[in-house]
């Protein structure tokens, strides 16, 4: 029990704003420093996906590098803020549809896209209960009106009724 905790307290302080959505494999945060995508490999991480724009505020230019040459698959979708479309979370539900159970960290720059889009495919794909599911999401960020817009398109895209105001 005392080593679970001490890692979980290594990853907690891994990136900004992390959030575990998995006890075993998904955690979302803002954007990691270089030194902290390179302790990704040693705490088992395998896929990084990037939700946010190469060019945004704090990005790093040679992320996926950084990543890849730790031996972690590095995907990087492109998020509008301002728009962000059905396209992108369709990428990215199949990517992580498609990890093979592999620990995953999902991030963007300040883990507003990262933790919302974690809540829109635990709410689709694993059948967590909305009110679950928005609590991480909570812990970071109260969503504004276009990305309310946007859970109410891909939830009702999935037959799914938005239940939460």
């Amino acid at each position: 029990m005392v080593r679970v905790k001490t890692r979980m307290a290594r990853e907690m302080k891994l990136c900004p704003r992390v959030m575990k959505t998995s006890p075993r494999t998904s955690s979302t945060s803002g954007q990691p420093s270089p030194e902290q995508l390179q302790q990704l490999a040693v705490d088992g991480y395998r896929l990084v996906i990037n939700l946010a724009p190469p060019n945004v505020y704090g990005s790093l230019p040679d992320e996926g590098y950084i990543v890849a040459s730790n031996g972690i698959s590095y995907v990087n979708i492109p998020v509008d803020w301002d728009r962000p479309q059905a396209e992108d979370y369709r990428l990215f539900s199949d990517i992580l549809s498609n990890s093979g159970g592999r620990k995953v960290l999902v991030h963007c720059q300040t883990n507003k896209r990262a933790s919302l889009f974690t809540f829109l495919y635990r709410v689709i794909y694993q059948g967590v209960s909305q009110a679950e599911a928005i609590e991480a999401v909570h812990q970071v960020w109260t969503p504004e009106a276009h990305w309310q817009a946007f859970i109410r398109t891909i939830l009702s895209a999935h037959g799914i009724d938005y239940e939460l105001p």
